[in-house]
């Protein structure tokens, strides 16, 4: 179960990935992406998951397998939504791009100091 654990670990940036995008397209009332998308990736990922558990293709046993075919199909779902998000223009209307202001991290930075709590 550790091995499982360890292997899964590297879904970390994907799951991430996964709530802020379903996050900022349920901000926008678009749930259809997040469902097309994400039965697809699950469509790829039970030949996936046979092939690394049952048939163990790449030799490093079903335990293995299942965590890495779980990885992939993490980043898959992202991938794909993020291609349908793009590709569609789903985000032309919410998103303009970054700006400096938004890439200041001066004051954000200043909040978790402990020279703040001297205020209160």
């Amino acid at each position: 179960m550790q091995e499982f654990t360890r292997i899964l670990i590297v879904s970390l940036p994907a799951l991430i990935a996964q709530e802020v995008l379903r996050k900022f397209l349920l901000a926008q009332g678009l749930m259809a992406p997040l469902l097309y998308c994400g039965a697809l990736a699950f469509l790829l990922h039970v030949p996936c998951c046979y092939a690394l558990v049952k048939l163990d293709v790449l030799g490093i046993g079903a335990v293995r397998g299942g965590a890495v075919s779980l990885v992939l199909s993490y980043y898959l779902g992202d991938a794909l939504v993020l291609a349908h998000t793009l590709c569609r223009g789903l985000h032309r209307k919410t998103f303009h791009g970054w700006t400096w202001e938004a890439l200041q991290l001066s004051q954000v930075l200043l909040l978790p100091s402990p020279r703040r709590f001297d205020r209160f």
